[in-house]
Parts: structure tokens; C-alpha cells; sequence
């Protein structure tokens, strides 16, 4: 057989079906479709989807072109490929998609503790994205005005009616806008009053930082730990409510950057009055709540000094004022804690101060409560009170001495008030035993003799004068009837009145009630850092005091004195003039800090079982009482008002 008649036979014959031939047959195959797949992912296109092919032709094409076009002379301001810049913005129009601007929201278990936001007027009401906690710190002077979250948003100016309200500092324009927590038109202010954002409140906050402040470890707790920047408020709007009804008569504040943009970030420490015309003294302050999203609410009480019989309802409806709007501390610059700002050049308080006249009273205020209403407290029941503290405490016993005394005596504003010795010192676990106990000791043991004298001086006078006392009367009376010792409980004292009671037996009914406090110290603490973003050393020293001094004297009543306000902004005046910034005393000194220790301490005195004369609310309503120049001490007519609260007399 010749060799083409043996192929010939090979091809028309049928395929072998052994298992090596077919062994070999799929070798053969594998290999040519492994040759094909290598081929194909070589290829750009190779194991992408169609669409993202697409992509790539037009992405391929575009810069073919680009590459093919000649080079222009003038190239234009904006190309299509070159970012806007946020100052460029227009607020007005929304982000293209594929420049957005906005960060990712973040995760639901950042947010979950947010506070329900009714009556609130968010800054873009079409945003439903929760918002982060805010830190309590601005950003460094790179990055104070840079956009954060929620800012890049459409700007919710009110723009539907516009009139002018003339007064004689400046012409404002007064604008409607719809509340939608609230459903109704809403009067707006705007501060400052031409609209335009205020560059002096940032320039006093950048001032306090010092020249390394990357380095400064105040700058790094306050604005290097912090994802979120805050930029200092230059702007406000606020939009007043006209509802009657205390839950829906709440005013919004919203706050703004140098940029007109909305803020997102809380932290800013206000005093907001109203004062009605031919008033000396505000009328209504507002008790504030910062929502910490760039936005607070804030009602209207009156002021603790108004009469009692003040007509709030003749006065909402008939008055025209003054609004007062003080920006005190921005970005939680004011809840900083020592040491932090030990470097720092100034305290980073704004203390700006914005007035509008001639707007209406609030439709609705608040009657301001005093403390006590319960008269569950009553001083006036014992013998000797003992006022143990340092100034505030001097200040809260006696007024200023009389015009014939000298300078370090005081006049007590109630007969059975002692004063003790200050103690010139914060109230820490070092400073527990000495000097606070053992001033305590001295004190109780001044204020025992003290009271021991006068029973025995006014028995003797009891057995003296017998015939000019009245029946069941312990004590004589003066030429004008009035009781010249009127020490109630001693009226109980069974015995004739010509035998005077032994020593012992006076000291067995001898009633004295300590009061004490601690906090304007702890918070005004120096750069060592005593006093703490938590106050836990304060915190651990009160609970040891009360503690050992129920042991050591457990016939002593104890009561508590409440921290009282402290307005920063009562530095910034006349007296202490531009230099107000420079006072080292004053940097950690603001009412977020005070506000805190106060809650603090009352939640501390309520598990020792321990009351408490209750005056923060009173000081924080009364700025205007407070010493000039001095922002924490109160004016003697003042003190001696919030003491008679706990007498009840």
C-alpha cells in the first residue's frame, strides 16, 4: 500500500475509539482553549463588562482628543477637569455628581443618642442624613472656614417678604419665613444687623493661640483630635416664635461661618436678654439649648429681680425693646478644662455683644421661680448659721459695712449668719483635710461660743427686764415692741425666768446649721489642671468632707450652696476695657463649666441625702447683679434677696 492510499484510507476511515486516542484528542483541545483564554485577557478590553469597555473607549477617546488639540494661548478660567473651589461655589445650585463634596454619612451607631429635634429648624430641611457629634473645638486657621458636613448646602436665607425696621443705630431688614417645625411665619433677625458676616469674632479666637500651636498640647486636645472642624461663628439669625404656649413659643438661633454657610457644629455660649423700653434692668433672659448641630432654642424667662406682681401678660402685649444677643464662646472653646489652655495668649472668649431696638416683647415669658417655694428650708431656726467659703460665700452673709465700720467688718444680712474664716483654696482630695476640715472645726467652735453668749446674755436680760416681757415670752422686748432676741426654739426653754440655765444646759439646746460649697475655686483653677474636664477629685473630696464632718458633729444640720453662674461676658466692660482678653484668671471661667459642675454636685448631694441652697438659676438669670468688671461675684442687694429665700420669714 503506497503512502497517499494509506492516508486517504486514514481520513475516510472512522475516528479510533481506544483510550489513548482519546486521551490525546483532549490534550489537544485543552491546549488550544488555553491559548485562546490568555489571548483574550491580553487583550485591554479582556474580562471587563460592557459597560465599563464603554468607559474606557470614551475615557481612550477623550484623551486622544485632548492630546490631538492644539495648545490655546488663553485657556479658560474654569476647565472642564478643574475642581471649584468652595468660595466659588454657588450655594444656590446643587453639586454636580461627580464633584461631590459632601462626606459619607456616618455609621447609625455614632448618631444614635441624637436629641429629638422638634420645634427645631434644621439647616437644610430636604437633608434626612444624621449628623455626627460634634466636637467641642474649632479647627486650625487653615481649615477654620473650610466646608464640613451639612455645609455645602442650598442657603435657606428666608427670602419671601423683606420690609425694613428703622431704629437709631442701624437699618435692619426683617424677613418672614416659614418654621417648618412650626407651620407658621417666623419674624427673623439677623446679627450683625447689615447682613454681613463679622471677621471680629474669628480674629478673637485665632489671637489666643500661640505661635506653635501644632505643637501646643492645649491646641492638640482642642482641635487636632476631632474629625469635624468647626469654623467660628460670624453670623446669626434668629427667628422669634409669636406662639403663646411655653412648648411652642421656643426661638431659633441658627449660626453661620464668614461664608454664609450654615454651621453643623455646636458648641457656642450665648446671653440673650430683652429689655422693654424705659427698663434698666432685662426684662426676659433666655434659657437656651444647643442642639449641637449649628442650631439652639431658646424661651424667655423673667428676670429674678422683676417685682412678683409684674402684669408678663400686659407686658408681652403692649412693649417694644431691646434685644440683646452676647456671642460669649464659640466651638466649645468655653468647656475647655485646665490644663489646656496654658500656652494660650488670651482665654479664646468673643464676648461680642449685638443690640436691636424697637422689636416687640416676647409673646410669651416665663415667670422666674425662686427656690424654696416649699419653705423646707428654713434658716431662721437656729441659733448660729455658718457660712463656710471664701468670697462668695462672705458675699452671700453680709453686704458692705456700714459707714462707720471698717473695712473688713461686713454687714450680716441675717441676725443668726456667721461668717467664717476663707478658705483660699479649690476643694480637692489634697486640700480635703487641710485647710477645709480643719477650718470646719474652727469654725463650728467659733460659731458654738458665739451662740452660747448670746442665750446667756439674753436670758440675763430676760431675768432683768421679766416685768416688760409678755406671757409665754422667753425674751423682753425694746421700747418699740420688737423681741430683742428672737431665736424661736429657745421660746420652748421650760424654767422661771429669774434662774438663768447652766453652761451644759444651754449647749444641749443650742441649734447650729453648717453651710458649705465649693466651685467658682474649681473652676477658675490654675494651669495645674486641679480642677478637671470631670471634676472626679472635686467630686471624691466633697463626698470625704460631709462624710467626716456627719461624724465628727452629727448634731450640726448640713446643707449644700449650689455653684452660682459665671458670665464672661461681664468681664468685657468699661473698667476692665481691651484688656479683659489678657486676665488669666478669667480663661477657664464660663457658664457651660459652671452649669456642669453644678449638675455634678446636685447629683451627689441627692445620694447623701444632703439639701441644697439652690441659686445657680437665680445667678444665671441675674447677670445684670453681678459685680462690675467681675462676672462671678454678685451685688450685696442681690446676695441678701436670694438668702432671704431660705428664711421663712
Amino acid at each position: 500500500m503506497t503512502k497517499t492510499a494509506t492516508i486517504s484510507n486514514a481520513l475516510s476511515s472512522p475516528p479510533s475509539t481506544t483510550p489513548a486516542a482519546s486521551f490525546v484528542r483532549m490534550r489537544r483541545w485543552m491546549r488550544i482553549l488555553g491559548i485562546g483564554v490568555c489571548i483574550y485577557l491580553a487583550h485591554p478590553w479582556g474580562g471587563q463588562p460592557q459597560e465599563q469597555r464603554q468607559q474606557q473607549q470614551q475615557e481612550e477617546a477623550t484623551v486622544q482628543v485632548k492630546t490631538e488639540e492644539p495648545v490655546k494661548t488663553n485657556p479658560p478660567t474654569v476647565s472642564p477637569v478643574t475642581p471649584i473651589l468652595p468660595e466659588e461655589t454657588n450655594n444656590n445650585q446643587p453639586k454636580p455628581p461627580e464633584e461631590p463634596v459632601i462626606p459619607e454619612p456616618p455609621p447609625p451607631a455614632e448618631v444614635q443618642n441624637e436629641p429629638q429635634q422638634s420645634n427645631l429648624r434644621k439647616s437644610n430641611p430636604e437633608e434626612d442624613t444624621p449628623k455626627e457629634d460634634p466636637a467641642n473645638t474649632v479647627s486650625s486657621e487653615n481649615t477654620v472656614d473650610q466646608p464640613i458636613q451639612q455645609q455645602q448646602q442650598q442657603d435657606i436665607r428666608p427670602q419671601e417678604v423683606t420690609t425694613t425696621n428703622n431704629n437709631d443705630n442701624n437699618n435692619m431688614q426683617v424677613n418672614f419665613h416659614p418654621n417648618p417645625a412650626l407651620g407658621e411665619q417666623q419674624q427673623t433677625y439677623v446679627f450683625p444687623l447689615d447682613g454681613s458676616p463679622d471677621r471680629m469674632t474669628k480674629n478673637r479666637v485665632m489671637m489666643a493661640f500661640p505661635e506653635n500651636k501644632e505643637q501646643d498640647a492645649g491646641w492638640q486636645a482642642a482641635f487636632g483630635e476631632h474629625m469635624t472642624p468647626c469654623p467660628v461663628t460670624s453670623l446669626i439669625r434668629v427667628y422669634r416664635s409669636d406662639l403663646i404656649t411655653l412648648t411652642e413659643s421656643l426661638w431659633t438661633l441658627e449660626t453661620l461661618d464668614s461664608k454664609r454657610r450654615p454651621k453643623a457644629v455646636g458648641g457656642d455660649e450665648y446671653y440673650i436678654t430683652y429689655t422693654a423700653e424705659g427698663h434698666t434692668e432685662p426684662t426676659a433672659i433666655a434659657y437656651i439649648h444647643d442642639w449641637n448641630n449649628g442650631n439652639y432654642s431658646f424661651h424667655f424667662v423673667s428676670s429674678p429681680t422683676a417685682p412678683e406682681q409684674q402684669n408678663l401678660q400686659d407686658l408681652a402685649e403692649r412693649s417694644t425693646g431691646t434685644l440683646t444677643v452676647v456671642l460669649e464662646q464659640s466651638c466649645g472653646m468655653g468647656r475647655l478644662a485646665p490644663p489646656l489652655k496654658q500656652y494660650w495668649h488670651t482665654s479664646g472668649a468673643i464676648n461680642q455683644v449685638y443690640k436691636l431696638d424697637g422689636i416687640p416683647a416676647p409673646k410669651h415669658i416665663q415667670r422666674f421661680q425662686f427656690p424654696n417655694q416649699d419653705r423646707r428650708i428654713n434658716l431662721g431656726q437656729y441659733h448660729q448659721v455658718v457660712m463656710m467659703g471664701d468670697s462668695m460665700f462672705g458675699q452671700f452673709a453680709c453686704g458692705d459695712p456700714a459707714p462707720d465700720d471698717p473695712p473688713f467688718k461686713c454687714r450680716a444680712f441675717q441676725s443668726n449668719v456667721f461668717r467664717g474664716k476663707q478658705i483660699e483654696a479649690a476643694l480637692q482630695t489634697e486640700t480635703m483635710t487641710r485647710p477645709f476640715f480643719v477650718r470646719t472645726h474652727e469654725d463650728l467652735l467659733d460659731a458654738n461660743d458665739i451662740a452660747l453668749k448670746k442665750v446667756q446674755q439674753a436670758l440675763v436680760e430676760r431675768s432683768r427686764l421679766k416685768g416688760t416681757m409678755r406671757k409665754g415670752e422667753l425674751f423682753p422686748r425694746d421700747g418699740r415692741g420688737q423681741i430683742m432676741f428672737s431665736f424661736n426654739h429657745l421660746r420652748t426653754i421650760q424654767g422661771l425666768p429669774e434662774i438663768i440655765p447652766t453652761t451644759n444646759e444651754i449647749k444641749e439646746q443650742l441649734h447650729i446649721a453648717l453651710v458649705i460649697g465649693s466651685g467658682v475655686w474649681d473652676i477658675l483653677a490654675d494651669d495645674e489642671g486641679a480642677g478637671g474636664q470631670d471634676f472626679s477629685s472635686h467630686l471624691v473630696a466633697c463626698e470625704q468632707l460631709i462624710l467626716s464632718i456627719r461624724e465628727t458633729y452629727p448634731r450640726v444640720a448640713l446643707y449644700w450652696k449650689s455653684m452660682t453662674a459665671m458670665h464672661i461676658h461681664a468681664v468685657a466692660n468699661e473698667e476692665n476695657g481691651q484688656d479683659w482678653i489678657y486676665i488669666r484668671r478669667v480663661y477657664y471661667m464660663s457658664n457651660s463649666r459652671a452649669r456642669h459642675l453644678d449638675e455634678l454636685q446636685k447629683a451627689l448631694m441627692k445620694k447623701l441625702n444632703v439639701q441644697v441652697l439652690d441659686v445657680f438659676d437665680a445667678t444665671y438669670y441675674g447677670a445684670h447683679k453681678a459685680r462690675t468688671g467681675d462676672g462671678r461675684h454678685y451685688k450685696a442687694d442681690f446676695n441678701e434677696r436670694m438668702l432671704s429665700w431660705f428664711y421663712t420669714n
